[in-house]
This record gives C-alpha cells, sequence and structure tokens, in this order.
C-alpha cells in the first residue's frame, strides 16, 4: 500500500479520519489486488480531506481523468 499522500496534491495526512486526514477512493478503474498479493490496487488513491468530496463525486471516472479534473477545478 503506498502512503497517505493525496494524489491531488501531495499532501502528507493521517488516514482514517475524513474530517482531518484522508481516505483512500476507488474509481472506475479500480481493480482489486489478486489474493495474497501485497501492494496498491490500480484505481484506488490517498485524497486528503480538503479534496475528498471532489474526488467522491468523480467516482465514475478513471482515475487520472478524476485527479486531472479535481486539480483544474483546485485552481480556478
Amino acid at each position: 500500500m503506498k502512503p497517505p499522500i493525496c494524489a491531488v496534491c501531495g499532501k502528507r495526512f493521517s488516514p482514517g479520519k475524513e474530517e482531518d486526514g484522508g481516505m483512500t477512493v476507488k474509481f472506475a478503474d479500480y481493480k482489486p489486488l489478486p489474493e495474497r498479493m501485497v501492494g496498491h490496487p490500480k484505481g484506488m488513491v490517498w485524497v486528503c480531506s480538503e479534496h475528498l468530496a471532489e474526488a467522491r463525486s468523480r467516482t465514475n471516472l478513471p482515475t487520472a481523468e478524476a485527479i486531472k479534473q479535481i486539480r483544474e477545478a483546485s485552481s480556478e
């Protein structure tokens, strides 16, 4: 599993509490790892609390497109 660093802004945080940390979000291209395999699944990324709502509203998109849209929306 990758460390808890926001895929949108690069911020490190303590996972588990969405209000003061962040969570993982699964996007449309999510593929679980095979049984007993260790690593980080494709299509699942860490997102800080600041970007969590935006990420959750884009779970129907592939990861790269969702992150791109969130970054664009954040820079406006």
